[in-house]
């Protein structure tokens, strides 16, 4: 055997001697830290430098150019296109300035705005299919709430102001209804002070009443008195009223060929919100919700 092949693994012991020496000095600690340091430096400045680089590629341009078309019916000429690129760039510098100052946190409009984005870009983002006869037909048949015209009411009405007092109003009022009552009159708008509306109504439904006398007693009762005859009196946010109903009908639907568009839509819209509905109730798992107990300390 030769010196070589004797000294070698005597070489190697003094090698790893030596490599577990200088893995012990302080200096190899600081070193090593540093260069820890120095890498996430360097990470960290190349990935925050594209904050500092706006890309304005032909996507960007063509979006901005389909935003100008639907907002004024024709495409944008050079300059105005132009005009377009440094206003987004210039959006863009504030928003990311903005973002980089922390301005978007515990700001109620920002939080609304991203909710409301991304709620849009879930509910885009599910492509659903024009519904069959038949699914349009379970979907009538489902919501027949939803397509069905309200009760109607036809009525004339006699008006008494309380400007001269409440009581004296609503006095004057039976003495009319009694009046008419005995004869064959089905309007009457002299026997009563000036209304500000019209005496006359033809098929209007609950809300329109409501609008026209707020919510009185009289909004009710339209809906109810007999037909036919003068009846009253009934008080509403302007005074009080006689009331002769014409005619009345109850709710109805509507027949299903009337509305088959919209309920293509509607069963569509349906549809995108149970998927928008769905791909939440997905997100929101991941999320715990902690509440703090300080509410019910104070109480």
């Amino acid at each position: 055997m030769s010196e070589a092949t004797i000294a070698l693994p005597a070489f190697r012991r003094r090698a790893g001697d030596a490599l577990v020496r200088i893995a012990r000095e302080p200096l190899t600690h600081f070193l090593a830290i540093g260069l820890v340091i120095l890498l996430l430096a360097q990470w960290r400045a190349g990935s925050g430098s594209d904050r500092y680089r706006i890309v304005v590629d032909a996507a960007v341009e063509q979006r901005l150019a389909a935003t100008y078309q639907q907002q004024y019916g024709g495409a944008p000429s050079n300059e105005q296109l132009q005009f377009l690129i440094d206003s987004y760039v210039r959006q863009e510098i504030l928003y990311r300035e903005g973002v980089a100052l922390g301005l978007d946190r515990d700001d109620e409009i920002v939080h609304r705005r991203i909710a409301q984005k991304y709620d849009f870009l879930q509910q885009d983002a599910s492509i659903v299919s024009e519904p069959t006869d038949a699914e349009v037909e379970t979907f009538y048949r489902d919501h027949r709430d939803l397509y069905t015209v309200p009760p109607t009411v036809s009525f004339s009405h006699v008006y008494f102001s309380p400007d001269a007092g409440d009581a004296a109003a609503q006095a004057r009022a039976r003495d009319a209804l009694r009046a008419l009552q005995a004869g064959i009159a089905t309007r009457a708008p002299d026997r009563g002070d000036r209304s500000a509306d019209r005496y006359d109504f033809a098929s209007v439904d609950a809300i329109a009443v409501r609008r026209l006398f707020g919510d009185s007693p009289l909004t009710n009762e339209v809906f109810h008195a007999p037909l036919h005859q003068w009846s009253g009196p009934y008080r509403s946010g302007f005074g009080w009223h006689l009331v002769y109903v014409d005619d009345r009908r109850a709710a109805r639907p509507v027949p299903l060929e009337d509305v088959r568009d919209k309920i293509q839509l509607d069963a569509v819209a349906a549809v995108r919100q149970r998927r928008s509905t769905e791909a939440f109730d997905a997100v929101a798992r991941k999320y715990t919700i902690a509440r703090s107990s300080r509410g019910a300390d104070a109480s």
